[in-house]
């Protein structure tokens, strides 16, 4: 894979519009090489709006951005307020929900009406708070939810403490199946938290990382920043929409 873009394989109706960008085809330079789409990480601020502008060729209008602050909180689109929370939704037209990730997972949901919208940010912290299952419970859908987890560290390169570790079994035991123990070291996986959270509130139509695509931000150079293994590096977004 080389694709500037990433488009998800899921059985989204027509409407429903979606784009998971890659590190490719931008004009930013060094550790935020090329497609660098945030201006909060040390880059060139004229890069990342050339960047953007690359972006809104294929974007029915500006995205909003969140000020992810790795929590449980949503809101809907357009907003009321600032947008410090870690997940968006809407039931409009061409309003596009966005986020920026560089290792955390980008989950899209729609329904089988494509009736709505709606995008999280999920690291460790959020799934933890439960970000997933405060979103989809503010939602209103009147068909099946279905899911598309986008790129993420995988778990074999996302070693975490016995602390986090200690968090999540605390606070949903379920989550036990979502981490493996080599050497005295917990890893957790993503992707897998994310699907079990999913299936906790009856939703199975799920695809993407983990499930029929083999995503990792951190092993991947190429094709993906990844904050665990660059430290100082850009962030790829993760775009939906519902098309008029």
């Amino acid at each position: 894979m080389n694709e500037e873009f990433i488009i998800p394989k899921w059985p989204a109706p027509a409407n429903i519009k979606a784009i998971q960008t890659t590190r490719n085809g931008g004009i930013s330079l060094g550790k935020f090489s090329s497609l660098n789409l945030s201006n909060n990480v040390g880059d060139i601020e004229e890069h990342v709006e050339g960047n953007y502008k690359k972006l809104l060729n294929s974007i029915p209008s500006n995205p909003f951005w969140l000020n992810q602050i790795h929590s449980d909180k949503s809101e809907e689109l357009p907003p009321k307020s600032k947008l410090n929370c870690d997940a968006s939704y809407t039931y409009n037209k061409n309003v596009v929900c966005a986020v920026r990730t560089a290792d955390c997972l980008p989950i899209f949901l729609t329904n089988l009406e494509g009736s709505f919208v709606a995008l999280i940010h999920a690291g460790w912290k959020g799934l933890l708070y439960g970000v997933i299952e405060k979103t989809i419970d503010k939602i209103s859908s009147s068909s099946d939810i279905i899911v598309w987890l986008g790129p993420c560290i995988s778990q074999e390169s996302f070693e975490v403490g016995n602390d986090i570790y200690d968090l999540f079994i605390s606070t949903d035991s379920n989550t036990k199946k979502a981490f493996k123990l080599l050497k005295n070291r917990y890893y957790l996986d993503l992707a897998e938290a994310a699907r079990l959270k999913l299936n906790y509130v009856n939703i199975e139509n799920i695809t993407g990382a983990g499930i029929t695509e083999n995503f990792c931000t951190f092993k991947d150079k190429k094709n993906f920043f990844s904050y665990r293994r660059d430290g100082k590096t850009g962030r790829m977004a993760s775009l939906l929409w519902i098309d008029s």
